[in-house]
């Protein structure tokens, strides 16, 4: 027994001298693994651009028929983007293009979106580009032979890439760390007129809610469509905070949560996301029921509640109009969060029936060109665009952060 134990203690011995060698080697390991995959793996690197479906109207109004319409053309449209009527003029065009091009190209599109992003790998960044941005012209001016309808264009073109995706080297994975890190901090919603009603930033939601009371003069200013030209530019913090201070004002409010794809309503006020929007329209629940007060006094929430299959096909139907009748009934104002405009027609179609549309731009990460298209498609519509609420704008002089103009 005593012979078992002197073995033991000789064993722990080594195993705790042995420690620090296995750290080192473990350095050495990565330190190898990071050598090979610069040194001997040829970097790919990804090129992605986007096409968009448009609708195509006479009177220049949005009709749920032809967006639905256009999103059954989606999957279409994907095998034609790889079919050879496509490749073999990409290759013709640009021939240090990938081969096979077909093995290089991805094609996706979210769900109930009309939008078609377009993913081109390469060992050249130039290449993956070019390869790219040639696909999707030759997608675009193909389709009218094809399918005789001329109802696609390029939504954003292809850039250079900086970095290749792979090999994931430890430099890249920092970047994607901290990509990640930002995209978690930015979806923190902090109902500021709420916990800080005497900051500027609180003060300058009121000055929206006054501007919008004088814009009402004259004519009714009930329901506000509340969205943006992409996604994270702000528009579901200035839903809620705006809700707030119209409730403050002593007015009955009720926010909507029409984002049925990437619902956040509930998270920021807390509140259930088991009942909302999807199944007072799918005759689940009733609206008595999904309506949900929060903490705020006069401030209601109807969530989006379970993610369903068709959005877009639920925002359309004659049920989504009489809900909208229904609350505009019991409520003073009725703010409808949207998706963003140029992702899905949900905003569109929803923006088509309210009494005016506010357009939220996030001043750091907007793209000038997704925003008038998105001012476009709201002034097609035939809503009456409010303004422009300048998210994460600066000022110098008055240490301001949000904006109205």
């Amino acid at each position: 027994m005593k012979e078992q134990t002197t073995i033991v203690g000789d064993l722990v011995a080594v195993l705790k001298k042995s420690k620090k060698w296995m750290f080192v080697s473990m350095g050495l390991v990565g330190l190898l693994s990071y050598y090979v995959s610069t040194s001997f793996i040829q970097p790919t690197y990804e090129a992605s651009t986007q096409v968009l479906l448009v609708t195509q109207q006479e009177d220049n109004r949005v009709d749920s028929s032809e967006v639905l319409s256009s999103l059954s053309l989606v999957n279409t449209y994907r095998v034609i983007m790889k079919s050879p009527a496509v490749l073999e003029k990409v290759k013709e065009q640009v021939p240090e293009a990938p081969d096979p091009i077909s093995d290089a190209l991805t094609v996706e599109s979210e769900e109930e979106s009309q939008v078609i992003n377009v993913f081109v790998t390469a060992n050249d960044p130039v290449v993956a580009a070019e390869t790219a941005n040639v696909i999707s012209e030759v997608f675009v001016s193909e389709i009218p032979d094809l399918m005789n309808i001329d109802n696609v264009r390029i939504l954003s073109p292809a850039e250079i890439p900086e970095a290749p995706v792979s090999p994931n080297v430890l430099l890249n994975t920092a970047i994607g760390r901290k990509k990640n890190a930002n995209r978690l901090d930015y979806k923190k919603r902090d109902l500021v007129t709420l916990a800080n009603p005497k900051s500027r930033i609180s003060e300058q939601y009121r000055t929206i809610r006054t501007n919008l009371e004088f814009t009402s003069v004259g004519h009714k200013l009930q329901m506000i469509t509340i969205t943006s030209a992409s996604s994270g530019e702000g528009k579901s913090t200035t839903a809620a905070n705006l809700g707030v201070v119209y409730a403050q004002l002593g007015k009955n409010v009720v926010i909507i949560d029409c984002d049925m794809r990437k619902p956040t309503a509930h998270q920021t006020f807390q509140l259930s996301a088991h009942a909302g929007l999807s199944t007072v329209l799918a005759g689940r629940v009733t609206l008595e029921h999904a309506l949900q007060k929060t903490d705020i006094p006069r401030l209601t929430l109807l969530a989006a509640g379970p993610i369903p299959p068709n959005p877009t096909e639920l925002i359309a139907s004659s049920r989504m109009t009489d809900l909208l009748s229904e609350l505009r009934e019991q409520f003073d104002i009725v703010i409808v969060d949207t998706p963003p405009m140029m992702h899905v027609a949900d905003a569109r179609l929803l923006a088509n029936v309210s009494d005016g549309t506010i357009l939220v731009i996030g001043c750091e990460n907007s793209d000038r060109q997704l925003v008038l298209k998105a001012k476009e498609q709201l002034e097609r519509t035939g809503s009456q665009l409010l303004g422009l609420v300048l998210n994460k704008r600066s000022s110098r002089n008055t240490n301001t952060y949000y904006a109205y103009e």
